[in-house]
């Protein structure tokens, strides 16, 4: 008979998910961890699908996903990243852009271990940040390891409400973009980075953000992101020409728009 797996229940005051995962970490005496964040779910081959990828070389495994709403209902069964890029070695791809769900993560105890005995406060997930921290453990990984990945979504990832409400997308790029500058700060010298890449890389993924939401005439967060730029030091002509054009009032580029429908 199959031992049933044991589940232990670990309570502290409210202290973010960063202190959460850390406290269960501090726990933790398995060989490998999987992330699944309360709201996710995954599907029943997730793990055995993820372990057939596990390697000395390759440390960390995700997957592909779905996403699906409150109410159960798929948005779309194919899965949203077939071509995901953090694959191998990915430190170069991963710091350009966060492509990974975290709710798909399979990784090694031990390098968790390695990555936080190179930091001055012995955490896996890094205090300073109240978002992002899943990001920046990745990266700090991304040195050490290759990253393998299961192509087919084996993680469903739930929509809230209001969940990518465009007020919040300043603060969510924010932590993305101080992310990946803090990264190379910290790094670049002992991973063969030029130090300017992650400043480099939050420019151009912060622009190329903010121009996707441009085309789509998701016009009314642009101006708070232009500031961001301005804020993180990464604004150029791009952004100030973004800010100008998002101005024109709305008609105009429904005008356009449909012109360009007709021809």
């Amino acid at each position: 008979m199959t031992a049933a797996p044991q589940v232990i229940y670990l309570r502290q005051n409210r202290g973010g998910v960063c202190a959460a995962r850390n406290l269960a970490l501090q726990h933790c005496r398995t060989p490998l961890v999987a992330f699944l964040d309360s709201d996710d779910l995954w599907e029943p081959d997730k793990l055995e699908s993820q372990l057939q990828l596990l390697s000395d070389q390759v440390q960390v495994v995700h997957s592909d996903f779905r996403y699906f709403r409150e109410t159960g209902v798929r948005v779309s069964d194919p899965g949203q990243r077939p071509n995901n890029p953090a694959v191998g070695n990915c430190l170069t791809s991963l710091l350009a852009e966060d492509t990974v769900v975290f709710s798909s993560v399979l990784v090694r105890k031990e390098l968790l271990d390695r990555v936080a005995a190179e930091e001055s406060h012995g955490l896996v997930f890094d205090p300073r940040w109240t978002n992002g921290q899943d990001y920046d453990l990745l990266l700090r990984c991304a040195r050490h390891t290759q990253f393998g990945y299961v192509a087919r979504p084996v993680v469903n990832y739930r929509v809230h409400s209001g969940q990518h409400a465009m007020a919040n997308l300043p603060r969510v790029f924010g932590f993305h973009c101080r992310v990946q500058i803090d990264f190379c700060e910290r790094w670049a010298a002992r991973s063969n980075l030029d130090p300017e890449m992650g400043r480099s890389a939050a420019r151009e993924f912060l622009y190329g953000r903010t121009a996707s939401l441009y085309w789509q005439r998701s016009l009314a967060p642009i101006p708070a992101l232009c500031d961001l730029a301005v804020e993180l030091g990464l604004s150029d002509d791009r952004f100030v020409r973004l800010r100008r054009m998002a101005k024109r009032p709305r008609w105009i580029l429904r005008l356009r728009d449909a012109f360009d429908r007709l021809f």
